[in-house]
């Protein structure tokens, strides 16, 4: 798998990335302990194939954060499994975060932020 520095950060990261929108707690067969299932057995074929940079967001799922809910349990099972494979530091988890302020009734403003490297902690 070939690599990229990621902007100015300084991580090298996997020219592919694994998303979870529209999976994991959006689908009735991709929630709970059937999505963490789900989820172990294509994070697992994803990071055998040297993909280290896994995305996410709080508004995925149903309930809104679900996805990331299934996302942490699935790399902390993994981690579990394989602590070399799915070392913390290895990895790179980003996160969208999405504002929206409303101003005067009239004019919504939307804002995205991503916090990405391995200070995320799942």
């Amino acid at each position: 798998m070939p690599y990229r520095l990621l902007g100015n950060t300084g991580l090298a990261v996997s020219v592919l990335s694994y998303g979870t929108w529209a999976t994991y707690g959006a689908k009735d067969e991709l929630m709970g302990k059937e999505g963490v299932a789900v989820c172990k057995t294509c994070f697992r074929i994803a990071r055998n194939a040297g993909v280290n940079l896994f995305d996410n967001a709080e508004t995925y799922g149903v309930p809104v954060g679900a996805a990331e809910s299934i996302m942490g349990s699935a790399i902390k099972e993994l981690q579990a499994e394989d602590p070399v494979l799915w070392r913390r530091s290895d990895l790179t988890l980003t996160l969208t975060l999405t504002l929206t302020l409303t101003l005067a009734l009239t004019l919504t403003l939307t804002l995205t932020l991503t916090q990405v490297g391995p200070g995320t902690h799942y």
